[in-house]
């Protein structure tokens, strides 16, 4: 094998093992094809939060630095049986036992009625000159969401009016160059219990959809990623944080920043992965949603030219100009201003420690890579960064043991931390070049 080769590659993967169809949105693979200079290409991916729910005592805070001491909550589906199962109150009623002789209307059917007349969750789109993909989008989830808001920011085609005819109320708010606004706005005016945001030109498959209505039951959930599939021509490098789709409706959780809308990681916590992808309906999509993106990041710049948030997405869309160097200042610049177990954290390292390994920057490199993988020891894609590392260094030993702590890791997968995203097919063909460790 010649020495400049590199194993790691894009490809298109499904669902990463174990973790059902994420992240997983989560960007995927780095490195270049084999035998080919460096392109990077991430395709979209995403980070769970380094704060899990600890059942009714509260959320652990993720310090960012000893993964082993975040406890993770007990399942909620499926509880375990009891011989005397303990009631549990659900909007008034009482689901658990059930008497003969109860009054009409309690016990476990009438506490899921009155729960199925509450609006469970409000459908969101915002639109501009979306006639061509709107209907499909809307007609698609009728039956998903108990209602649809559609927020149009000055369409000048029909897609107010086919909006309308879908059943969906049409709201016009004021574009003030801010996309947390017009987010916000939205929840405000939803009435579900939980709200779904899409752009018009999405889609979730049937099956999914009936999932997803399955994931408003859970109590220790307070958000979802999912997953979307940009095409590659279209979209590189995406952050993580982009794919909180599915949030509780709570006043409190409202978006920040004008371009990339984030809530942030002490006010939001306790997200889950949802195992649901979002597609893109044919080649035409409504790309004008990034190109606004990419301008207002400019205006949050100049706004928060300090903030680590706006440094990382800094960094990503230089890298996606393939600005290795610039993108590595960037990041740099982010990583000394995060604290803690931040939603795009993971993803930072990721980055970073790409740009390194792409400018030849091996000892630098190794340095990033080591500390995102002291810091999140679930996130093995760092793992099989550095093993590529230690490869082109001439470190078999050191390779093959990342290696082997990789694949070990994916032979335990949990519910509550995200999956990888280089297939497995990757690293078997790394591990047969090298052989095992001397």
């Amino acid at each position: 094998m010649r020495k400049n080769d590199s194993f790691v590659r894009q490809e298109n993967i499904g669902r990463p093992p174990g973790f059902g169809g994420s992240l997983s949105e989560k960007y995927r693979l780095i490195l270049p094809v084999r035998g080919r200079q460096p392109v990077p290409q991430f395709l979209p991916a995403a980070e769970l939060r380094l704060f899990l729910s600890s059942g009714p005592a509260g959320p652990d805070r993720h310090n960012g630095k000893n993964c082993a001491r975040v406890r993770h909550p007990e399942p909620v589906f499926p509880r375990s049986a009891r011989s005397q199962p303990e009631p549990v109150r659900l909007l008034g009623g009482v689901c658990g036992r059930h008497e003969s002789g109860a009054p009409e209307g309690s016990g476990r059917e009438g506490g899921m009625k009155r729960m199925e007349a509450i609006k469970q969750l409000s459908l969101c789109v915002i639109t501009k000159n979306d006639e061509l993909f709107l209907p499909d989008c809307l007609n698609e989830m009728k039956e998903t969401a108990d209602e649809i808001l559609v927020a149009d920011l000055g369409s000048g085609d029909r897609t107010r009016e086919l909006a309308s005819r879908a059943g969906a109320t049409v709201y016009q708010p004021q574009w003030e160059n801010d996309f947390s606004k017009i987010k916000n706005f939205c929840m405000e005016r939803a009435a579900g219990k939980w709200v779904l945001f899409l752009q018009a030109d999405e889609m979730i498959s049937p099956k999914q959809r009936a999932e997803l209505r399955l994931l408003l039951r859970n109590p220790n959930a307070e958000g979802y990623l999912i997953y979307v599939d940009y095409r590659q021509d279209e979209r590189g490098i995406s952050s993580p944080a982009q794919f909180l789709r599915l949030i509780r409706n709570r006043k409190e959780y409202r978006f920040q920043y004008r371009s990339f809308e984030y809530i942030p990681d002490e006010i939001l916590y306790s997200l889950q992965d949802s195992r649901l992808r979002i597609a893109h309906r044919g080649e035409r999509t409504a790309g004008w949603q990034l190109k606004e993106r990419i301008r207002l990041l400019k205006e949050d710049q100049k706004e928060r030219p300090q903030d680590g948030y706006v440094r990382y997405l800094e960094g990503i869309e230089l890298l996606n100009l393939e600005k290795y160097e610039e993108s590595a200042g960037q990041f740099e610049l982010a990583r000394q201003a995060v604290t803690g177990g931040c939603l795009y954290v993971p993803h930072l390292y990721k980055c970073y420690g790409y740009s390194l390994l792409t400018l030849e920057r091996y000892e630098e490199a190794e340095q990033v890579l080591t500390e995102g993988i002291q810091a999140f020891t679930f996130y093995n894609d760092l793992l099989a960064l550095r093993a590529e590392l230690y490869r082109r260094l001439g470190r078999s030993r050191e390779a093959v043991e990342d290696l082997e702590t990789c694949l070990a890791l994916r032979k335990r997968p949990n519910a509550y931390v995200p999956g990888p995203e280089i297939p497995p097919s990757v690293l078997q063909e790394m591990w047969e070049e090298m052989g095992p460790a001397p």
